[in-house]
């Protein structure tokens, strides 16, 4: 089995160490970073690249997004098995008709910070984001601080185009359906993507499931990171199961 993960905005792959701890030595594990410095066909075509008729794509909230975005424009000959999606919306900003994204106030606050390029303040404020509300917040602050600090930050210009990424991007109405089984893994203290986000989405779609687990905030890589592996690992069982049975 072969994972290609999108990792999030302002994400480095030191994050993802003790996660990847928690999965199957058998499975191929390729991390794709900074992704949103590219533009959309840039990025579908560095997806493309890494597709195999047994892949299944990851993505974490930015990550996420762009991963529904590919799995939408139908265009591998490889498609991928499935999506998991940790902490994606179909839509990260607050809208008329979509109440349950980033209010505009406290995006702009991020917003301001990158446009400074004020290092400090980001990590802080974006650390600080990560892990509020989560009831393992000491923990994955702890783990922060070990591997997001300003030597792992992406370059101005990407974290700036990533923004734009988050603000403009609204996946709920594609041109083209997600087929594949998804499975949107959301945590219930999440302050920047509801778990209530994507219900009606999921009301449309047979294809898609919600597992969202209790306690978790923004960060699904630190505490929580084996409960995330386990939830990962089951679909994933539960795809080759489900297939096993076609071929019967």
């Amino acid at each position: 089995m072969r994972l290609v993960f999108l990792n999030g905005w302002g994400a480095s792959s030191a994050m993802l160490e003790y996660f990847k701890q928690h999965l199957p030595a058998s499975y191929e594990f390729y991390i794709l970073d900074e992704m949103y410095k590219l533009e959309l066909s840039e990025i579908a075509a560095e997806i493309e690249a890494l597709m195999t008729e047994n892949t299944v794509l990851i993505g974490w909230s930015l990550g996420g997004m762009l991963a529904m975005h590919y799995a939408s424009l139908n265009m591998s000959i490889y498609k991928p098995k499935a999506l998991i999606l940790l902490n994606s919306s179909v839509c990260f900003i607050e809208k008329r008709d979509f109440p349950e994204g980033v209010k505009h106030e406290d995006f702009d606050g991020l917003k301001q910070v990158v446009k400074h390029k004020d290092a400090k303040s980001l990590l802080r404020l974006f650390s600080h984001l990560l892990v509020e509300g989560s009831l393992s917040y000491k923990e994955d602050r702890r783990l922060l601080k070990r591997v997001f600090d300003a030597n792992t930050l992406p370059c101005w210009k990407a974290l700036s185009k990533g923004l734009s990424y988050l603000e403009d991007l609204d996946l709920r109405k594609l041109q083209r359906p997600i087929l594949q089984p998804t499975l949107f893994v959301l945590g219930e203290k999440d302050v920047l993507v509801r778990h209530s986000s994507n219900s009606n989405l999921v009301e449309r779609n047979m294809n898609f499931k919600v597992n969202n687990i209790s306690g978790m905030g923004h960060f699904p890589f630190g505490y929580f990171a084996k409960n995330v592996a386990d939830v990962v690992v089951s679909f994933i069982s539960s795809l080759d199961m489900t297939s096993n049975k076609r071929k019967c």
